[in-house]
């Protein structure tokens, strides 16, 4: 074999050589790429599902500090119902037993209850120390409600107003009273409170009284502070936390930069979620 051969020989060797050497450096690659993008995606996939759950935990436990009082509340409510009653002339006594739960629990804002008979009680805290009892009596006083409004001190001004005011037909009052007295809690759907006129859901739950009559009893939370609640929760490093009901309607509003004063977030709550302009929602 000639010189010039053995070379073409060689350069022939060397271009297999480095070709398959190509090859096998490709086919790495794109195993080395197929197990990245295939291999690790189940990986990635767990470690965001962990961190989904972890949020939604977070969101829970949150949300379950505003709502599980008002449920644990309500258990002992239904007994009180019983034993010692509730008398439509004896509001200190209605007092008595529910402005202890209002002031722990800021979150209920008022507790309203209401007979088959006809008769209704409201307890409501207002700012400074002051409360309020709304007193209903169809039987013997038709639509005139009884007010009594106590300042800080404990004295008391009373008054009458003739308002169309029946809790039977409450919203709290029928849903509880859709159900047998189980001793469960029923949630409304958000409505407009009657006396304070904020947007609100009530958990309330049915007594059978052992004279025939039964008795509702509810807790009234704002939807405002719900928002307060979703509003200051950070979910990872961009997310919020938001609370809609099932028709897509704004219960409590997610983290955001905008105004969130109580007058913004009661004008936002109730509307279609789709209005906030959140690109991942409308």
């Amino acid at each position: 074999m000639s010189a010039r051969d053995a070379g073409n020989s060689i350069s022939l060797r060397r271009s297999l050589f480095l070709r398959f050497s190509a090859l096998a450096t490709g086919c790495v690659a794109l195993l080395t790429l197929g197990y990245i993008m295939f291999g690790l995606q189940p990986v990635a996939e767990r470690i965001a599902r962990s961190h989904f759950n972890t949020s939604v935990e977070k969101v829970d436990s949150a949300l379950s500090h505003l709502f599980k009082p008002a449920v644990a509340q309500l258990g002992i409510s239904r007994k009180w119902a019983i034993d010692p009653g509730f008398d439509i002339d004896r509001p200190d006594d209605f007092n008595r037993l529910f402005k202890p739960v209002l002031q722990e629990f800021p979150q209920i804002t008022s507790v309203v209850a209401g007979d088959t008979a006809g008769h209704g009680w409201l307890l409501l805290e207002l700012p400074g120390g002051h409360w309020r009892n709304r007193l209903t009596d169809v039987p013997q006083r038709g639509k005139v409600q009884h007010f009594i409004d106590w300042d800080a001190a404990g004295e008391s001004v009373q008054r009458d107003e003739i308002i169309d005011y029946d809790a039977r037909l409450r919203p709290w009052f029928t849903r509880a009273m859709s159900y047998p007295a189980d001793g469960n809690v029923y949630w409304t759907p958000p409505y407009t409170f009657f006396t304070t006129k904020d947007p609100g859901i009530t958990g309330s739950s049915r007594v059978d009284l052992p004279d025939g009559r039964s008795l509702v009893i509810g807790f009234d939370i704002k939807l405002l502070d719900i928002s307060r609640i979703t509003a200051a929760l950070a979910v990872g490093i961009r997310g919020s936390a938001m609370v809609i009901s099932s028709d897509e309607l704004l219960l409590g509003m997610p983290r955001t930069s905008r105004n969130t004063s109580d007058n913004a977030i009661r004008a936002a709550v109730l509307k279609p979620v789709a209005a906030l302009g959140i690109a991942p929602v409308s």
